[in-house]
């Protein structure tokens, strides 16, 4: 059959698939299916799209292309399907029409998209798809959602497909794929400039969290490798995408369609770890509060055996959860929750949860409050710790924390240490009328205390500054500086009443107890 002829019968029998007579559709409809099934698909939907035919026509040709590669991707080799998306793109790139005209990026991104599905990812580079993707948003009109759309189930494909690092060139595409994330965010710019909630974010939330699902494996025990950097640097330039798009829109019934996700099957822990992650961008949002209790509650009932990457999502979570109770100071935030489950669980995962502090991110104030907020969060999991190991490590956190504070500052940071620890040690003495088990707790807490202060450094004190507290009872002052002669070293004070103190317990002794020198 001659190519005009061909498409001219193509072109008809689309418009019997889109008229209203029954028997006229189902026709369209097997021609359509047998086309489908011909050797000639792939090249006649490509001079389809560089002809003159009408913009109906075409967009058949596209689902018709999308459809035929879904169903023979497996067939192809790695030379067959390069050959095929170079001739697609050129066809697009080369075509006189001036209807496909205003149609060649959309269009070229779908063509990428079912591409990127063909290809394996060692031979993406070869194909220069993400370039050909990233210089297409520099050139696109910010403020048509069809774009946005594009751009994001682009994403969809691009993550399932780039499985955890094989070689070089694969961790180069990684690479670039984050840049494709950022330059999204010009959607976003866009739509904050208009105030438009509907341009970026409808879109966006919905394609991205269908990107997060496909991330994993869809296997419980194996869900994507926690050290593979470009994935997870990656998932954080989504996340940061979200808080700035749920600065937009009210991310709550977001929340409602991932706990309805999530509900069908708790223990499927390939969606629970996307769904747990996607939440996590709604927390500290100055502008909506968003009630986060029941992704808590699942959180708690997860196993410490879990994946690791589940275990280490949960623990971002906590963390920023707990964050957001304690700026936003609303106690009803806490109603259905307290507190102390909260460092009980993350207590039973100290490692993942202490390597929170590590994240790259945004101060939350400023540097000083994150330190002193870094080491209240730390040693609220380290009083909770059984295992010496993990105590001694996480004591040595916090004096590593108050160690690189900035020399004028560590004083208040470790003046948040010792309160926190002044406070059980004063409940023991004046609550438990056990002494045994009041000293075994009080000896347990200046043993923390002890490590935190070895590996805290030199802190420089202004006595001026400080005035002396009250007296400790005299068995706990005992208990203090009995610790404090096994390890700790005295230096006395300077002449210009600024005194540099090695880590020891005499810094409590001059905050908290009235004795001279």
């Amino acid at each position: 059959m001659e190519p005009c002829q061909m498409f001219e019968e193509f072109a008809s029998n689309v418009k019997k698939i889109v008229a209203s007579k029954d028997n006229d559709r189902e026709y369209g409809v097997e021609w359509m299916k047998k086309f489908e099934e011909s050797e000639h698909v792939f090249t006649t939907c490509c001079r389809i799209l560089s002809s003159s035919l009408g913009d109906d026509v075409k967009r058949h040709a596209v689902k018709l292309l999308r459809s035929k590669i879904a169903k023979t991707s497996a067939s192809f080799d790695e030379n067959g399907a390069l050959d095929l998306y170079r001739e697609l793109i050129s066809t697009l790139e080369t075509s006189p029409s001036i209807e496909i005209g205003t149609q060649v990026p959309l269009t070229t991104i779908e063509v990428c998209r079912m591409m990127t599905r063909v290809i394996p990812p060692e031979h993406v580079m070869e194909s220069n798809i993400i370039m050909r993707i990233h210089q297409i948003i520099q050139e696109m009109d910010t403020e048509d959602p069809g774009y946005i759309r594009a751009l994001v189930k682009y994403l969809v494909s691009s993550v399932s497909v780039f499985e955890p690092l094989i070689n070089g060139e694969t961790c180069s595409s990684y690479g670039l794929g984050l840049r494709i994330v950022w330059d999204l965010q010009i959607f976003l710019e866009s739509a904050i400039k208009r105030n438009d909630r509907e341009l970026y974010c409808e879109i966006f939330f919905d394609e991205t969290l269908k990107a997060l699902a496909v991330s994993n494996t869809g296997q419980n025990e194996n869900l994507f490798d926690v050290k593979d950097e470009f994935l997870a640097v990656f998932r954080n330039s989504i996340r940061k995408c979200l808080q700035t798009a749920f600065k937009l829109k009210s991310p709550q019934p977001y929340l409602e369609i991932l706990l309805s996700s999530i509900r069908t099957d708790p223990n499927d822990f390939s969606k629970l770890e996307p769904g747990i992650f996607y939440a996590s961008s709604m927390l500290n949002n100055p502008k909506f509060a968003v009630d986060c209790h029941e992704v808590v509650k699942l959180i708690l009932n997860i196993p410490p055996d879990a994946p690791v990457t589940l275990i280490k999502t949960c623990c971002e979570f906590l963390r920023d959860f707990i964050e957001n109770c304690d700026v936003a100071e609303n106690s009803s935030l806490t109603r259905e929750i307290s507190f102390d489950s909260i460092y009980q669980w993350l207590a039973t995962v100290p490692d993942p949860a202490s390597e929170t502090l590590k994240r790259d991110r945004e101060p939350r104030k400023d540097v000083l409050s994150d330190n002193i907020s870094d080491c209240k969060y730390i040693n609220n999991i380290l009083v909770r710790c059984r295992e010496s190991d993990h105590v001694e490590r996480l004591a040595k956190l916090i004096g590593d924390v108050i160690r690189n504070t900035h020399e004028n500052d560590a004083i208040e940071v470790l003046r948040g240490v010792l309160d926190f620890y002044k406070d059980p040690v004063y409940h023991q003495i004046e609550n438990n009328s056990d002494r045994s088990e009041s000293a075994r707790i009080t000896i347990f807490h200046m043993t923390a205390l002890s490590i935190i202060l070895n590996n805290t450094g030199d802190v420089n004190v202004n006595w001026d500054q400080y005035s002396r507290g009250s007296r400790l009872p005299k068995h706990l002052g005992d208990t203090y500086w009995g610790l404090s002669n096994q390890v700790i070293k005295f230096i006395p004070r300077k002449r210009n009443r600024t005194a540099s103190f090695g880590a020891g317990f005499e810094i409590i002794i001059t905050l908290y107890i009235d004795c001279d020198f």
